[in-house]
């Protein structure tokens, strides 16, 4: 009996230690990575979300000018193991998992450390990164833990955390709006499983509806009560995570106003989607640059009619080509039409730019339509390929074959699991992985290219469903066996 308690004390140790004994080893053994876009957040720079630039700057403020990349870094790396620990221990306890499955599911999130560490051309963890992703990515994986919890109970406790967890991401990285969509979704889904069996049957306050046990309730106030638990959601996350940028930039700049520069990500697809001829919907005023712009990028093959023949050449030359627009044509352009101009007011130069970005988009927008459907088709084939591998052309086959995996799995699954409450959680994990992976792709690939830092995400989490599924499934077979 005591060799038993030892030995599952031993066990805990270990199933807790080793997340943060992999991620501090590598902040040791690596050090601060700096990326293209780090001096922009410890700079503070305008065109970014307020967070992360205040966290580099939190971290200077205490530990100095030598040691604050390091120690944000091992926080940085802190979270990460945290963030693995999270999610691993909530789907031991849901699912009962063996030791042996249980640490498969730790390894994913490692796992696809050490694919950036070592496969990727980065050659670098985002942990050890002066990046956003350095704890967005972390914040994702808490995210989806609690959506979980959320979709299957319902409680407002877990309500308030994804709430949370979305502001913070939101203030860290525009791309975390993902995270409303998929709160969204969930209070949906929740208001149709709450509002069916109103009136006719008992539901047990965030349980599952029980016909024993609850309180009835009338479908027209759980119809009321869920329109009210969306409105104010929504607006909630919304309003502080502006409050948050705005706060930021009177502080900071003396100026209450969102950051500059989130609309050249849509106006560098609006560009690469048009046509000379186009220059006559832009306001008079903005021709000219517009000409300059177009005219460069033209002769240099960037735009849409130089693309290649096929859905992954068309996206490769779409994701080899958007900064060359964006970065290094547009932005100089622009810069220098708005500092050469003789305007009318004392705009700053990037509150500027950002109008006449703004004039671009709804001159050009609908009138590309088409076109930007089928740049966002060719990304979006692209990103579920980023989601769960390398984009290269061999891995685009093991993409339709892993996916095919999980699907079949799936099926599987609800088809031989007999318990209806083991089966919904099953389904639920996987089902919620899935439309994780659509939104985030979707919302990457209307405004970007899909490279692997936008889509690396759900890459851990599409592999936990999988295994999540395999071990269910073993597990029915040696029911059946027995």
């Amino acid at each position: 009996m005591e060799h038993n308690r030892v030995r599952t004390v031993v066990s805990r140790i270990l199933l807790m230690g080793l997340p943060f004994a992999f991620y501090i080893f590598f902040w040791a053994y690596d050090g601060v990575v700096i990326c293209a876009d780090s001096e922009t957040y410890i700079d503070m720079a305008y065109s970014r979300e307020p967070l992360y630039p205040m966290f580099l700057a939190l971290c200077r403020t205490i530990f100095g000018t030598q040691a604050y990349l390091k120690v944000a870094v091992l926080i940085q790396s802190v979270l990460a193991a945290e963030a693995t620990l999270c999610i691993t221990i909530y789907l031991k306890e849901k699912f009962d998992l063996s030791t042996f499955w249980t640490y498969a599911v730790m390894a994913m999130p490692m796992a696809t450390s050490l694919l950036c560490r070592f496969a990727a051309g980065r050659a670098s963890m985002y942990s050890n990164s002066v990046l956003t992703e350095g704890i967005t990515i972390s914040l994702y994986l808490f995210f989806i833990r609690y959506v979980l919890e959320y979709l299957e109970k319902g409680d407002r406790r877990s309500l308030f955390i994804l709430s949370t967890i979305a502001i913070l991401g939101i203030s860290t990285r525009k791309q975390m709006y993902v995270m409303l969509i998929m709160i969204v979704v969930g209070i949906i889904y929740r208001c149709i499983f709450e509002c069916k069996y109103a009136g006719s049957a008992y539901i047990h306050t965030a349980k599952v509806p029980n016909a024993e046990h609850g309180v009835k309730v009338d479908r027209k106030r759980c119809i009321f009560r869920c329109i009210y638990t969306l409105v104010v959601t929504v607006f909630a996350v919304t309003a502080i995570s502006t409050l948050v940028d705005c706060t930021y930039n009177y502080v900071l700049r003396g100026q209450f106003g969102r950051h500059t520069e989130d609309n050249r990500f849509i106006t560098t697809v609006a560009m690469y989607t048009a046509e000379r001829d186009y220059v006559e919907y832009i306001e008079p005023e903005y021709r000219d640059v517009f000409l300059q712009i177009y005219d460069e990028c033209e002769k240099e093959g960037y735009l849409l009619n130089s693309e290649p023949e096929g859905w992954y050449d068309a996206a490769t030359h779409f994701a080899d080509h958007y900064d060359l627009i964006q970065l290094d044509t547009m932005e100089n352009m622009l810069q220098q039409y708005v500092e050469n101009g003789q305007w009318d007011d004392d705009m700053p130069v990037l509150d500027r730019m950002d109008v006449i970005r703004k004039s671009f988009n709804k001159s050009l927008i609908p009138h590309e339509i088409g076109d930007c459907i089928h740049v966002f088709i060719n990304n979006f084939f692209v990103g579920l390929v980023t989601t769960v591998a390398t984009r290269t052309p061999i891995l685009c086959v093991y993409t339709v074959a892993v996916y095919l995996i999980y699907v079949v799995l799936l099926i599987m699954c609800i088809v031989g699991i007999k318990d209806r409450n083991r089966k919904y959680k099953v389904t639920l994990v996987s089902a919620v992985t899935l439309i994780s992976i659509c939104i985030n792709v979707g919302l990457v690939s209307a405004v970007i290219f899909a490279q692997t830092r936008y889509t690396i995400y759900n890459m851990p989490l599409f592999y936990i469903a999988m295994i999540i599924m395999i071990s269910e499934l073993i597990n029915l077979r040696r029911g059946n066996d027995e």
